[in-house]
């Protein structure tokens, strides 16, 4: 496959999609939470004009997110979670 954008691992699960690295976040649980995990990718079908965001928690497929939409997200939880941090 050739035209890989920079971002693109060159992993392309044996199809034509573009895929980055899976990136994983494990908060802390409360208490008497299960732990779990988030994990969020970027992925793009060669049909797609643009990459999407994909969030998981744990293995369950949660939200699919267009790069500006995700950004907008995690300005948002960068914030409330500044915003918690200074009690």
């Amino acid at each position: 496959m050739t035209g890989c954008p920079a971002w693109c691992v060159g992993d392309h699960d044996g199809e034509r999609r573009h895929l980055a690295e899976i990136q994983g976040v494990y908060p802390a649980p409360s208490d008497g939470d299960a732990p779990y995990a988030v994990f969020v990718d970027l992925r793009q079908d060669p049909r797609e004009d643009r990459p999407t965001v994909y969030v998981h928690l744990d293995e369950m497929p949660v939200m699919q997110l267009p790069p500006a939409d995700a950004v907008d997200l995690g300005w948002a939880l960068l914030e409330l979670g500044l915003m918690g941090r200074e009690r």
